[in-house]
């Protein structure tokens, strides 16, 4: 027969309250644990198809940049020639900027697929006068035909946008 204990004396062990409570705080620090890891890695795979968009629309645009700027003269683009230079290889073609900035008018920019691209999506190409972007082309600067404005966008989101001024001729 066991004796019990007597009054004020302490007991050993837990109670079933105490382990009930430990484990709820245990469980939720697990969680917000698990959730903050989560997060980190939605973050994570942004920054990186972020980063991804922002290389391609770079070499987008210095390959328009290293292109010769051209006359108001020239034959509208083939379609070889806009595959030429926004595909994969080393050469970028001989489309001129003022064969890039005429056409097409009615979406504002080249728009195609990569198919080796891992995001899916839609990139566009707008190269324009515009270069204050307020929808008008006017002033000295804009209708001058010597600095271009090249945007490039992905699924119609803005990635990066850079200018393109003529080469000074003495």
């Amino acid at each position: 027969m066991r004796s019990k204990g007597l009054p004020g004396e302490a007991s050993s062990g837990f109670t079933l309250v105490e382990v009930v409570l430990g484990l709820s705080i245990l469980l939720c620090c697990t969680l917000a644990l698990g959730l903050s890891l989560q997060a980190g890695a939605v973050a994570a795979r942004g920054l990186r198809e972020e980063q991804m968009l922002l290389a391609r629309a770079q070499t987008f645009v210095d390959r328009i940049s290293g292109q010769s700027f051209g006359n108001e003269l020239e034959a509208d683009p083939t379609a070889s020639q806009i595959e030429e230079i926004f595909d994969g290889d080393s050469e970028a073609g001989n489309v001129s900027l003022n064969q890039l900035s005429r056409y097409p008018t009615i979406d504002g920019g080249w728009r195609f697929r990569l198919t080796d691209f891992p995001a899916p999506g839609e990139w566009k190409v707008c190269v324009d006068e515009d270069i204050d972007g307020n929808g008008f082309i006017s002033g000295d600067l804009e209708t001058g035909k010597r600095i271009f404005r090249v945007s490039v966008f992905f699924d119609d989101r803005l990635i990066l946008r850079a200018n393109r001024a003529k080469e000074v001729s003495l």
